[in-house]
């Protein structure tokens, strides 16, 4: 989602259209929205409506992520405010069994999306969020960065005649049902006998009401509390559950756009610039393999949702034209998404670790940054922050971030590396 605009005033104008769980309505201006980043306003000068995604583009369910949503919580326990903020929003938000329920959670923002406000909820409470369709999955970071890519490579495992394919129910159960009891049923439901059932701890869950989903979502959503998924012997009809051992991948092949001339160097420029990705060329083709989310990304960078090619290497069909009588666009306004932006941040404030990776999310940046290496100079990502940038680059931002920090960055279009400065 792009940063998009806030008043001159810095305050966000927007009223909440969640409090305490009563939906009420914006009254911010048709051209006017706002960004949020860990409850400080930011403001992005060159960022227009052209930019949004058009409705006919976007799902029902994408739309009611990027509703407005502001959390006002004091004392309220976990689980029983993600229920009444599911229901006001529209979004189902199933918690992962290790996360404790009852947890008192004392919250206030103003959010221009339930995503953005989901990320700082997650960034709280040190859990990872995975937008699981038609759902929200809060859990371990770990389990949330798998869910979908598992998910996927499950459903993909199934022939294409197999009727597993096509089975669609409601997630649902009563209270006090335990997961074995869930996972006898599912299987069931498949036409499957499941053969270590005895292997799933013994638990009590609460009641769950969710959306109809295929049945290979609900068995991984199920047995990702357990960090395990499942494997099928179709000749015996039988589902074994198995431990998660190794990082899940999938493998798109991908067309190369006509613009683009195909080489290994190229192959290269495009794993640098969605990190988690391998890819090589082969003929009219990017053999690409990630986990999903990476895989989407460099999908739209291919299509040309994203016209940012990494390292300089524009299609020139992309490049904006020259204005008549006019020197040609320089090669940073053909390459830099940024370079044409100015942000504005008044008393910024937060965890380190928070900061740079709402800012990320907001500019829709990849980042990689390697914290073992922060930790061995006694840089903490849970250490308070406060910055503040005056119509600055997108580099001046990041500058204003890092720097007072004792870190470095190397930013190449979307990409960018953060690593501890120099001594």
């Amino acid at each position: 989602m792009p940063l998009r605009d806030l008043s001159a005033g810095g305050k966000l104008f927007c009223r909440p259209v969640c409090r305490s769980g009563v939906m009420g309505r914006s009254t911010a201006a048709a051209s006017v929205v706002l960004a949020f980043l860990v409850g400080l306003p930011l403001w992005d000068a060159a960022t227009s409506r052209a930019a949004e995604p058009s409705p006919s583009a976007t799902s029902d369910y994408e739309r009611r992520l990027e509703r407005p949503c502001g959390v006002f919580w004091t004392e309220v326990p976990l689980r029983r405010g993600l229920i009444r903020l599911g229901e006001v929003q529209g979004v189902p938000i199933f918690l992962d069994r290790r996360v404790d329920p009852d947890q008192r959670v004392t919250l206030s923002l103003e959010a221009p999306s339930l995503r953005q406000a989901l990320e700082s909820l997650a960034e709280k409470l040190a859990l990872g969020v995975s937008y699981f369709e038609p759902i929200v999955y809060l859990g371990p970071p770990a389990a949330a960065s798998r869910l979908r890519t598992l998910a996927a490579l499950r459903q993909d495992e199934l022939p294409p005649q197999d009727r597993r394919r096509a089975l669609r129910k409601p997630a649902a159960w009563p209270a006090l049902r335990t997961p074995r009891e869930i996972l006898r049923d599912l299987c069931g439901e498949a036409g499957l006998s499941p053969e270590n059932l005895e292997d799933i701890p013994h638990d009590l869950w609460p009641e769950v009401r969710l959306p109809a989903m295929p049945w290979t979502d609900r068995m991984t959503l199920v047995l990702i509390g357990f960090d395990r998924t499942f494997q099928i012997d179709s000749v015996r009809n039988t589902v074994v559950f198995v431990p998660i051992t190794a990082e899940p991948t999938l493998t798109w092949r991908l067309p190369l756009p006509a613009d683009v001339s195909g080489d290994a160097v190229l192959a290269q420029r495009w794993q640098e610039a969605v990190p988690g990705v391998r890819a090589e060329i082969a003929g009219g083709e990017v053999i690409a393999e990630g986990p999903l989310e990476s895989l989407e990304r460099l999908s739209e960078l291919l299509r040309g949702a994203d016209r940012t090619v990494p390292n300089g290497l524009t299609p020139a069909a992309a490049a904006p034209p020259a204005s008549p009588g006019g020197p040609p666009p320089s090669a940073a306004e053909t390459t830099d998404p940024f370079v044409s932006r100015r942000f504005l941040v008044r008393q910024g404030q937060g965890t380190l670790g928070g900061v740079i990776r709402q800012l990320a999310m907001q500019l829709q940046m990849d980042l990689q940054i390697d914290a073992d290496a922060l930790a061995s100079r006694g840089i903490r990502l849970d250490q308070k922050i406060t910055f503040s940038v005056n119509n600055g680059t997108v580099d001046d931002l990041w500058r204003a971030v890092l720097e007072p920090q004792g870190l470095a960055f190397e930013r190449r279009g979307r990409a960018i590396r953060i690593f501890p400065a120099a001594p």
